[in-house]
């Protein structure tokens, strides 16, 4: 309970970290070893879900749906759709419009009731991740209780629950959608389009409301951990994906505070106009620190558990983006996040992985030589040097070039 109140404390003031809970089985590490599966330690207040190896009422908080998707309104093509159908939206590709109308009255609809946009969010991700016709549900608690009902729906008890329910009804789809041979690098990057273009409609009021993105990326993380496979995977592509995008959010609001800091030092104004311009810096300042926050939780929460991943695409993922945050993001480049691209240079399983990490360190070095700043990277360098000449001569020739 203590860690769980923990990492939800973090979570919601996006200026702390998030303790790491990882145990079970694992690939052998050489510092925090993750997890290959189960979830968080502890639950939140509110009663618990039974796990359902057969077929079983799924409990209180999680329902059985009859259908894929929640509209919303009258379907006649022009009226917004339910956040779930905004995934066949982009994939469609011809309804940019009606995409964007969706994704305001989504907005609209949790500034009207935020317990019910986390859940509809919520049940987008679970969808996405092949568990079809089960969803969180509202109307299924005790409202009238005192508490956030978010604190009791988004739990390790719930989302197992889900998981449960969907394998006993027959309902999971398999393959998942993020590994279905046809159609899966378009499903995986319109469920990534939806949540970016969703964050930047929200980034200047929204984003920093401390309930948006906090649970966002709680419930996400906690599907990272899971033990099961399709939840697992699609926890830490979204997880990861919006890595990057934090990073080039906190990169934009950096260059904007340097802007004003920049105007306010050369006019050394001391009127309204220098207090203004000090204020904006300040407030600038302040959600530049909470985006790295952010970032930070990802990296510790995904990226420090999921690098040792039994699946290969997985590991590939914390490779890939990791090395895109850090480009995006130079503030974010040290030392501490880079070992984990140069232990990946070293991944047995596979060549992918290598030569996904091999290619997101050529990145970072490319970033650093234009900046003309690649002192930052000389300890790294100095440490794996020998292992960037092992893999001229590596088994796999896409490692090799």
């Amino acid at each position: 309970m203590a860690v769980r109140a923990k990492a939800s404390a973090a979570l919601r003031s996006s200026t702390g970290s998030i303790s790491s809970a990882a145990s079970g089985g694992k690939r052998s590490s050489r510092s925090a070893e993750p997890q290959q599966g189960g979830g968080i330690e502890g639950n939140r207040k509110g009663s618990a879900v039974q796990d359902a190896p057969s077929v079983a009422p799924p409990g209180r908080g999680v329902s059985e749906h009859k259908g894929t998707r929640r509209e919303v309104g009258v379907d006649d093509g022009l009226s917004a759709r339910a956040l779930i159908d905004c995934i066949e939206l982009v994939m469609e590709g011809q309804q940019e419009g009606l995409f964007q109308i969706s994704l305001d009255a989504f907005i609209q609809r949790y500034e009207d009731s935020p317990a019910e946009g986390l859940v509809e969010l919520a049940n987008c991700v679970v969808h996405a991740a092949g568990l079809r016709q089960v969803y969180l549900d509202l109307s299924a608690l005790d409202l009238e209780e005192e508490g956030d009902p978010i604190e009791e729906l988004f739990t390790d008890t719930k989302l197992k629950a889900l998981i449960a329910t969907a394998e006993a009804n027959g309902t999971h789809e398999d393959p998942y959608p993020f590994v279905d041979k046809k159609m899966g690098r378009r499903y995986k990057a319109a469920t990534v389009r939806v949540l970016t273009t969703l964050l930047g409609k929200v980034k200047h009021e929204l984003f920093f409301d401390e309930r948006l993105v906090p649970w966002l990326l709680e419930w996400l993380m906690m599907m990272s951990m899971s033990s099961h496979r399709a939840v697992r995977h699609t926890g830490c592509e979204l997880s990861m994906a919006l890595l990057t995008h934090f990073a080039a959010f906190a990169t934009e609001i950096g260059q904007a505070r340097q802007v004003k800091e920049r105007l306010k030092s050369s006019k050394r104004r001391k009127d309204q106009m220098g207090d203004a311009l000090s204020a904006d810096a300040d407030r600038l300042a302040m959600h530049e620190d909470k985006v790295k926050s952010m970032m930070q939780i990802i990296f510790e929460q995904v990226c420090v558990n999921r690098y040792r991943d039994t699946n290969d695409e997985i590991r590939s993922i914390t490779a890939h983006h990791l090395g895109r945050a850090v480009s995006e993001c130079p503030s974010f480049l040290n030392d501490a996040q880079l070992k984990y691209l140069g232990w990946l240079l070293n991944d047995p399983g596979s060549a992918a992985v290598r030569a996904e990490s091999l290619g997101s360190l050529h990145e970072i070095y490319k970033a650093q030589h234009s900046a003309k700043n690649l002192r930052r990277v000389l300890t790294f360098t100095q440490r794996f040097e020998h292992r960037f000449y092992e893999l001229i001569r590596d088994v796999d020739r896409s490692v090799q070039t």
